[in-house]
């Protein structure tokens, strides 16, 4: 399964790559609009009143890359599989601390 995300990385990156002429073009239409544009949205950025919008967009966009990550290293625990991801989990990482406590090797979790 690592080698498929790798792959996909891979993909993606080399994608992003072979379009960023294109991409480069598309950001300088955007930007120019956004700072001369007279409909609602350029004179909003012009205004600092998209700042809201945008921290909540991107605390929406982390919040559900959390969710997805969690919910790929659960699913590779029901088939038994160790997610690379599993470490950076805070309840795993709590359950090998009360673990280490039960056994008698260490809680510091390090």
């Amino acid at each position: 399964e690592a080698m498929a995300w790798r792959a996909a990385a891979a993909v993606s990156l080399s994608a992003l790559y072979a379009a960023r002429g294109r991409t480069d073009a598309l950001l300088v239409r955007a930007w120019a609009w956004l700072q001369t544009g007279t409909s609602s949205l350029p004179r909003a950025f012009r205004h600092d009143h998209w700042e809201w919008a945008l921290a909540v967009l991107s605390f929406g966009a982390i919040i559900h890359a959390y969710l997805l990550a969690d919910r790929a290293v659960a699913a590779a625990d029901r088939k038994g599989r160790v997610h690379p991801w599993k470490k950076y989990r805070l309840h795993d990482q709590n359950e090998l601390v009360k673990h280490r406590r039960r056994t008698g090797r260490g809680g510091d979790g390090g």
